[in-house]
């Protein structure tokens, strides 16, 4: 893979991550260059990830005003 062709694809999975993410998937990106991985490919890991935690937020989030409890607490 050319630099070129790796930068417009880092490029592009930066434009595809969130707004609200995109500083946090460049420091992935430049940690992942820096330990010589893919940095687009850890851009979009990254994303994933995000989006993984943001659905179950809202299922847990969704739950609880299903069963009617203001808050829900496993830590004991």
């Amino acid at each position: 893979m050319t630099d070129a062709l790796a930068a417009d694809t880092l490029r592009l999975e930066l434009r595809l991550t969130r707004r609200i993410d995109r500083e946090d998937a460049a420091q992935e990106a430049w940690l992942a260059h820096l330990t010589g991985r893919n940095p687009a490919r850890a851009v979009n890991t990254f994303a994933q990830r995000e989006r993984r935690h943001r659905r179950r937020q809202r299922a847990v989030g969704g739950r609880a005003e299903v069963l009617g409890a203001k808050e829900i607490s496993h830590a004991r």
